[in-house]
C-alpha cells in the first residue's frame, strides 16, 4: 500500500467520522485510485475527491444496530462520537473520540461521560453548546435589522452588530462561565458594552468598539435582564414603531412554548394609522384591534404581553412617553398581573414554564427534529433532573447525553 493512499485513509477516517477499511469509503479509493505512473499531485487530488465524494462524508449515516434483550436499537460508536462531537464542538470528531469509538468505550455510559466531559473542556464548546440560545432566541436576525434612520438617528449596522454581541456575551457569560439558572437571566443588572453601545445606554464603558466591558445596571435602571437588551426589544418590533403583539409572541411562543396561530385567511391584521389630529398610546391602537372578535381570541394572549414593554421604542431605546402621552404598562401572563419591564422579569423567572420549554427546545435543537409522543416521557424525564439541578444549562447538557434517548432509537416503522 502506497504512503499516498495510507495518508489518504487517515484522512477518509477522520472526514467519515469512522475507519474505512471496509466501508464503501475505502473501496470508492480504491475505484478511483489512479495507475502508478500518474504523478503524486494528481493521485492524492483522486483520493481527496473519492473522499469527498463518499456518503460517510456528505451525510450523517446513522444506520443503528439491533440491542440485545431490549426493543430499541442502540447507536454504534461512532455514530455515538458524531453525536458528541456535532453537539459540543460543532465539528468533526476527534482522533481521541474516535479511538474511544473503535476500542468499543462509548457503547458504555461511563464512556460516554469521560468523553463528554473532556469535550465540553475543548476551546470551541462554550460557542457551540450556546448555538442552542441563537437559534432559539434567533439572535442573529439582529445584526441584520433595519429601522427607520429619520425616526432613530442612533440607528445604525454598527449597533445593531453590537446588540447581537451584547445578547451573545450574557448569555455566555451566565449559562457558561457562571453555570447560573437560565431563569434567572431575567433578573440579571449584569451585561456587555463597547464605546458605541455604552453611549447608546448612557453608561460607562470602553472608548472603543473593538473592546467590552462587563458593566452593572443600578438598581433604579428601567433595564433589567435579557429582555432588557435593546437587540431583543429592537428585533421585536417595527421599523419605525413598537409591536406589543411581536413582543408578546415571542415571549410566548419563544419562552414559554405556546403556539399561536397565524392570523385566518383575509383579515387584516394591520393596526389603525396614527391620527395627528387625535394622537393614541400604541395600548389604544391595539384594544381597537383587539375588538375585533375575529382577532381577539389570539392577541389576548399575546398584547398584555408586549404592552408592558412599551417604555422601550422600535430601536430598544428608552422613552417616557409615546407621542407625548402618558404609558399604560400594566400586563398579563395566565391570569398572574404586574407591570412594566420589571415586572414581566419577575413574573418569567418564577414561572416553571421557562423551564420546561427550554428543556423541550434543547431536546428538539440536540436531534434537529420536533419533539412527538414517543418523545414525551424522556423529556418529562429531563425537566425533572432540570429542576433538581436549579435549571442550570451544562447540567441538562451533560444530562441529555447520557440519556437513553441519546444512545438508543426505536424501531423503523
Amino acid at each position: 500500500m502506497s504512503l499516498i493512499f495510507k495518508r489518504a485513509l487517515l484522512v477518509a477516517r477522520i472526514a467519515g467520522r469512522r475507519p474505512p477499511t471496509n466501508s464503501s469509503a475505502s473501496r470508492a479509493l480504491r475505484r478511483r485510485y489512479p495507475p502508478s505512473r500518474t504523478t503524486c499531485g494528481r493521485r492524492w487530488a483522486y483520493a481527496v475527491a473519492a473522499i469527498l465524494q463518499s456518503p460517510h462524508f456528505l451525510y450523517r449515516v446513522e444506520l443503528d444496530e439491533p440491542d440485545p434483550g431490549s426493543p430499541w436499537r442502540r447507536y454504534n460508536g461512532f455514530e455515538i462520537s458524531t453525536r458528541l462531537s456535532y453537539l459540543l464542538t460543532a465539528s468533526t470528531p476527534d482522533d481521541e473520540l474516535l479511538d474511544a469509538a473503535e476500542a468499543g468505550e462509548l457503547d458504555s455510559l461511563d464512556g460516554i461521560r469521560a468523553q463528554a466531559d473532556r469535550l465540553l473542556q475543548h476551546e470551541n464548546a462554550g460557542h457551540a453548546v450556546l448555538r442552542f440560545f441563537d437559534e432559539r432566541l434567533r439572535l442573529p436576525e439582529i445584526s441584520r435589522l433595519n429601522k427607520d434612520g429619520q425616526t432613530f438617528p442612533l440607528y445604525s449596522e454598527e449597533l445593531m452588530e453590537a446588540m447581537q454581541t451584547e445578547l451573545e456575551l450574557m448569555l455566555r457569560d451566565w449559562v457558561w462561565e457562571q453555570d447560573r439558572p437560565v431563569a434567572d437571566i431575567f433578573l440579571s443588572r449584569s451585561t456587555f458594552v463597547n464605546a458605541l453601545l455604552a453611549d447608546f445606554y448612557g453608561v460607562a464603558g470602553p472608548q472603543t468598539n473593538d473592546e467590552w466591558e462587563q458593566v452593572e445596571r443600578a438598581a433604579d435602571d428601567p433595564r433589567v435582564g435579557l429582555l432588557g437588551a435593546a437587540g431583543l426589544l429592537a428585533l421585536n418590533a417595527g421599523y419605525s414603531e413598537t409591536s406589543p403583539t411581536k413582543r408578546g409572541r415571542y415571549v410566548v411562543e419563544q419562552l414559554l412554548c405556546l403556539s399561536i396561530p397565524d392570523p385566518p385567511p383575509g383579515v387584516d391584521a394591520t393596526l389603525p394609522e396614527v391620527d395627528t389630529d387625535a394622537l393614541m398610546t400604541m395600548r389604544e391602537r391595539v384594544a381597537i384591534h383587539m375588538a375585533d372578535p375575529t382577532c381577539a381570541a389570539c392577541h389576548v394572549l399575546m398584547d398584555p404581553v408586549g404592552l408592558p414593554l412599551e417604555h422601550f421604542d422600535s430601536l430598544g431605546a428608552y422613552r417616557e412617553k409615546d407621542h407625548g402621552l402618558t404609558l399604560d404598562v400594566s400586563g398579563e401572563i395566565g391570569g398572574v398581573e404586574f407591570d412594566g419591564l420589571s415586572g414581566l422579569a419577575t413574573t418569567l423567572a418564577d414561572d416553571d414554564a421557562i423551564d420546561r420549554c427550554t428543556v423541550q427546545r434543547f431536546y428538539e435543537f440536540a436531534f434537529g427534529r420536533a419533539s412527538a409522543d414517543n418523545d414525551e416521557v424522556g423529556v418529562a424525564s429531563l425537566i425533572h433532573s432540570f429542576g433538581e439541578h436549579e435549571g442550570r444549562y451544562v447540567a441538562l447538557v451533560r444530562d441529555l447525553l447520557l440519556h437513553d434517548a441519546f444512545r438508543f432509537a426505536s424501531e423503523p416503522e
